[in-house]
This record gives C-alpha cells, structure tokens and sequence, in this order.
C-alpha cells in the first residue's frame, strides 16, 4: 500500500501516531523517499521527515475514524 499526504502512520519501531504533512525528496537529509510527519506531544506540535521504508500505516478502523 503506498503511503498518501493524510494517512495515519507509526514507526515500525513503535512511537505515537504521525500523519503524513508531505512526501517527497530531503537529499539534504539524506533521505530520497520521505515524509514529513507531524504529532503531538500534549499540546506541542512536534514533526520530522522519516524514510518512508520506516512507517507503517494506522488502520484507521483502529483509529475509530470510520
């Protein structure tokens, strides 16, 4: 399943759920297939670009979004 601007996503090594804010290229990162993702820790907004190889999507049912 390719990963889309929106989707709800987690490290595959754990962490708090993200949403993806942008995809693309962060050369300067070192990362080619990037997101942008952003979170909060309590009321701080925090975000950070992730090699996409490196999240897994939220099941959004999980989520009760749907």
């Amino acid at each position: 399943m390719a990963l889309k601007v929106g989707d709800t996503v987690r490290l595959r090594s754990g962490g708090p759920d993200m949403t993806i804010q942008v995809l693309g290229n962060w050369e300067h990162k070192g990362i080619n297939d990037g997101a942008l993702c952003v979170w909060f820790e309590g009321k701080t907004k925090q975000q950070d670009v992730f090699d996409v190889a490196t999240l897994k999507p939220i099941d959004e049912q999980h989520l009760g979004r749907l």
